[in-house]
């Protein structure tokens, strides 16, 4: 359920393409989490202010786009997964770089059965 209100978000879907944003949404909400989704890392920050967020699933084009997303500067330490279509090297080079602050790293297509598990086991790290 995407909420609006003061209430935590068990994952934030961090996505400058809004169809892919709503795409991941929906899966992960039947799934049954709670869901806040951002197109920019200042939209993330003003959602994070407001709630607290245990997970994230980061997009790689902003953390190419905007490296400061690392870390989000956010009071609770969110668990980060990152997806990427850039594939798998790409992917091993960036855990390489920013690994300790990645709970995941994912290549597209994600199987949604896949995400939810992932996003399944970033949130109850976090709790």
């Amino acid at each position: 359920m995407r909420t609006h209100d003061r209430t935590d978000v068990d994952v934030l879907v961090l996505d400058d393409e809004p169809s892919v944003a709503s795409s991941w949404a929906d899966i992960l909400e039947l799934a049954g989490f709670k869901v806040g989704v951002a197109g920019s890392v200042d939209e993330a920050q003003d959602l994070a202010a407001r709630r607290t967020v245990h997970s994230i699933i980061l997009d790689h084009s902003l953390v190419v786009d905007e490296p400061s997303v690392w870390p989000l500067d956010m009071a609770h330490r969110p668990a980060v997964i990152l997806v990427s279509g850039l594939g798998r090297d790409w992917l091993q080079q960036t855990q390489a770089q920013c690994g300790h602050r990645l709970f995941a790293a994912l290549t597209k297509p994600v199987p949604p059965d896949h995400l939810i598990d992932v996003v399944r086991a970033a949130v109850a790290q976090g709790d």
